[in-house]
């Protein structure tokens, strides 16, 4: 019986370390264009609304950045590891001056400093000999989406105070009702 039991668990051992591992997927989203071709592949940049479009304009180091990564889209590998210690340089300009007081909040402060990192991250991969294309493309194409994540952010923050406003004048050209409880007969 002790025989049959130590059987049955190197069956067992057996059977689960065969299964085949998983290992990178090629179609994976980030990796979309081979090593030293240019990144056309990424998605598509997030449109600011109007009202955070003419905010913006006031803070120059936001449309620094903002026309760098357009550019920076369209670069080859290469060219990105060359012009990362710039990347790097805008977003540090940028998370420190933050000139408008609506985008002084937490979230989006957030999203500054993890751009930043990530832009440190693609700098100091530019001083590493061996490292690979490929590793250099993913890097790039999250720099890419943390943007369109604080543009999203952005647009969502000054979509909400338009609603709110649009809702303040609302209420103030209406009388407001207290709500009238209504009990239901037994």
């Amino acid at each position: 019986m002790k025989y049959l039991f130590g059987f049955l668990l190197l069956v067992l051992c057996g059977a689960v370390s065969c299964q085949p591992k998983a290992g990178p997927s090629s179609t994976d989203p980030a990796i979309t264009t081979l090593p030293g071709k240019s990144q056309e592949a990424l998605p598509a940049p997030v449109v600011l609304v109007p009202t955070a479009q003419k905010a913006l304009d006031q803070w120059p180091e936001y449309s620094n950045l903002a026309e760098f990564l357009a550019r920076y889209r369209h670069m080859s590998i290469s060219e990105v590891l060359a012009n990362a210690q710039e990347l790097a340089t805008l977003t540090r300009a940028l998370t420190d001056s933050i000139r408008i007081t609506s985008l002084k909040e937490p979230a989006v402060i957030a999203r500054l400093h993890v751009l930043d990192n990530q832009a440190l991250r693609l700098a100091d991969m530019a001083d590493i000999p061996s490292i690979k294309d490929i590793e250099v493309g993913e890097e790039h194409a999250k720099v890419q989406q943390l943007f369109a994540a604080i543009n999203a952010k952005i647009n969502t923050l000054y979509t909400a105070e338009r609603l709110r406003k649009a809702l303040e004048a609302s209420a103030s050209d209406r009388p407001v009702e207290a709500p009238v409880l209504r009990v239901a007969k037994q």
